[in-house]
């Protein structure tokens, strides 16, 4: 783990993206602590104040929503929700979808029809317009949004690992396990599992940016997080009347929601550079 840090210290994109989710992580943790206000509480009369620097009111450092709610206290605790999604969403999507693509891999026959048959039904729709459709079913909030941005990523795991089992189950470790009597369980948890971490990791980083995205998505068309909740996406919907007279109502939680993500898909890049045999000795050396 050390030895992986240090490296991505040395990839200068990867360190870039490294420092700002240590810096939103830090955010997210102690929104409490850090926040000048409480996320919910109105400041009746103080609607729609420009940012501090506009407006010299030092009260509200990034200025106060449609309804009085300080915006610098939203996006803070917005942080701690939009990463605890992307996080949740990730480990559900990669447990299940790994477990699949294993399944599917080294099995084959009639199995790895069925479940690559349900993966291509999955991803025959847009995924955005898939989560609608589930949202939809289960019914709105941020729960409910958590399990269909799941269900949503699994085939990109499942698609992943099962290419990677495909080429690991034919390596003669795998045929010396086999002629041994390992059980195809533990061929695959502890054989070739082993070996398909590295692109999980970084398919795992990437993920997280693509949850965070597909949450915002639907909190803003209303069928995410629900209101007063400071979600990212739900600001940038209570925001869109006022972009003309007020732009920073959107302007805002938009730039957070790209610093997230930019860092993500950063730090992603540095992790395949790293991990990737071919590339890794320029950063490992």
């Amino acid at each position: 783990m050390m030895k992986i840090l240090s490296a991505l210290y040395a990839h200068k994109s990867a360190r870039f993206g490294l420092i700002l989710l240590v810096i939103l992580a830090f955010l997210g943790s102690f929104a409490p602590f850090i926040a000048p206000h409480g996320p919910t509480l109105i400041f009746t009369g103080d609607f729609k104040l420009p940012p501090a620097f506009l407006s010299s009111n030092w009260k509200f450092i990034l200025g106060t929503d449609d309804v009085g709610r300080d915006l610098l206290s939203r996006l803070i605790f917005g942080t701690r929700i939009s990463l605890f999604i992307g996080l949740t969403v990730v480990a559900l999507s990669a447990f299940f979808g790994t477990f699949l693509g294993l399944l599917s891999g080294l099995f084959g026959g009639i199995l790895d029809k069925i479940i690559m048959q349900l993966v291509n039904l999955l991803m025959s729709l847009p995924s955005i317009l898939l989560a609608i459709v589930i949202v939809s079913v289960l019914g709105t909030g941020l729960f409910n949004t958590i399990i269909a941005v799941s269900i949503v990523g699994i085939p990109n795991f499942v698609r992943l690992i099962r290419a990677c089992v495909l080429v690991e189950k034919e390596k003669q470790y795998v045929k010396a396990a086999q002629s041994f009597g390992a059980g195809p369980f533990y061929i695959m948890f502890r054989e070739i599992l082993p070996n398909c971490l590295t692109p999980l990791m970084v398919q795992m980083a990437l993920g997280v940016s693509d949850a965070i995205l597909s949450a915002a998505a639907l909190g803003f068309l209303g069928l995410g997080a629900q209101a007063p909740t400071p979600e990212w996406g739900v600001m940038l919907a209570d925001g869109r009347h006022f972009l003309e007279s007020d732009p920073h109502l959107v302007i805002l939680p938009g730039l957070f929601i790209l610093i997230t993500v930019l860092a993500l898909n950063l730090l992603g890049d540095g992790l395949r550079d790293i991990l990737d045999p071919k590339l890794s000795q320029k950063y490992q050396s």
